[in-house]
């Protein structure tokens, strides 16, 4: 189930999870019961590891240029 940011007021941040067809735009601080307005927030690539990254990048920078082979 994804993680989604919430800012209170009062509060601050706080992180709640939610099925993503049924995400509220508001919800209710955990602490002191106010409104609180649902942030955008970038994905967590987190369990991109430095391996999958480097082939990501290697293919994005070869799709117009491919490298050149030399030998077999």
């Amino acid at each position: 189930m994804p993680i989604y940011e919430f800012r209170c007021t009062q509060c601050g941040d706080f992180e709640a999870t939610h099925p993503m067809s049924t995400t509220p735009k508001n919800q209710l601080c955990p602490v002191c019961g106010g409104d609180a307005r649902k942030l955008f927030s970038a994905a967590n690539l987190s369990t991109l590891n430095s391996s999958r990254a480097r082939a990501i990048d290697r293919t994005a920078r070869t799709a117009e240029t491919p490298d050149v082979v030399n030998a077999p």
